[in-house]
Order: C-alpha cells, then sequence, then structure tokens
C-alpha cells in the first residue's frame, strides 16, 4: 500500500477539512479521547457514515420510535434526531456533571414542592407571586393536596454544552412526564 493517498480518499476522511472556529471551546482538540472515535470515523469515510445514519434513522422509523408534544392547541409527534457521532465524556466530566444535575433537580424539587406546600419562596420574596400565579401550568387547586410529598419532579434532563472556555451550562431543563 502507498503512504500516497488518493485525493478522492483524502476528500472522504472526517477529519480533512476540520477547522477551529475561533472563540468556541474545541471538543475534539481538548481531550484524548476523541482521537481514536475520529481515527474511526476517518476509517469509515464521510459516505459509510452517511449511510450508517440513515440506517439508524430507517430503524427508529420502522419500530416506532417518536416524540410526541402535546398541548391543548396541537398534537406534534416527530421522529427522534440521531446524531451519528456520540458525545463522549472523560471520567471527570462525567462526575461533575451527574453531580451538577442532582443537585440542580433537587433544586427544582425544592421549589416545586414549596410552590405546591408552603410557598415560603414567595412569602421570604424569593419568587414574586405574580409569577407563579401566572404560569400556565401551575395549578392552584393542588395546593397543600400532597402534602410532604417527597418528589414533585418526576423525570429530569438537560440539554448542556460547553461555553468557549469549556465550562459546561445547561441551555434547557426538561421536566415534564413522559407522553405516551
Amino acid at each position: 500500500m502507498s503512504d500516497t493517498v488518493a485525493s478522492t480518499d483524502l476528500h472522504d476522511k472526517i477529519s480533512a477539512n476540520y477547522q477551529t472556529i475561533s472563540g468556541h471551546y474545541d471538543e475534539w482538540k481538548s481531550g484524548n479521547y476523541w482521537h481514536e472515535l475520529i481515527n474511526r470515523l476517518d476509517e469509515l469515510g464521510a459516505v459509510e457514515l452517511d449511510n450508517l445514519q440513515s440506517q439508524g434513522v430507517d430503524i427508529l422509523k420502522d419500530n416506532g420510535f417518536s416524540f410526541a408534544e402535546f398541548s391543548e392547541k396541537e398534537h406534534d409527534s416527530r421522529g427522534h434526531e440521531l446524531d451519528p457521532i456520540p458525545a463522549i465524556l472523560g471520567e471527570e466530566d462525567y462526575q461533575f456533571i451527574q453531580s451538577a444535575l442532582k443537585q440542580r433537580a433537587s433544586l427544582l424539587n425544592h421549589i416545586l414542592k414549596d410552590s405546591y406546600e408552603d410557598q415560603a419562596l414567595i412569602k421570604q420574596g424569593h419568587i414574586p407571586s405574580s409569577f407563579l400565579y401566572s404560569q400556565e401550568r401551575y395549578n392552584r387547586t393542588l395546593v397543600n393536596a400532597c402534602q410532604n410529598k417527597d418528589s414533585y419532579l418526576s423525570i429530569y434532563a438537560a440539554d448542556l454544552v460547553r461555553d468557549p472556555y469549556g465550562n459546561w451550562v445547561v441551555v434547557k431543563d426538561y421536566t415534564e412526564a413522559p407522553a405516551g
């Protein structure tokens, strides 16, 4: 095998045209745990990666995997998005995220519990009553209906990104019960 790579082979490599974007944290360049994955993706090539992603989307669709959003106005069902390149976390990042999200979920549960029980956060002026009562999904009739319930938050998930300095930031919280 020649050391020279044909131009079509180089074009097919995932990393061939990779460019760092100034002012953004570069996950790939930051950790060596990405290098093995990038090498494997380069072996696959862009065309094969696209084929595998299409197969994955077809499998999800054929097996009825979809995400439904319910509202009083409409019902929207759409297929799950499938990213062919997984997010890779080192042990330190994983431990930090796990701890931080547990803390965040606990805080959100505490706020929810207080909103339906003692309402101390309102009484102490930490949350304006007008803010709470204006929330479309807040049900005033349930105040004090479930005293001493430990968990009001049935599910918690979050979308995370890294800021330009590599710090993890929550951009969206998901706290609704699963549909279906």
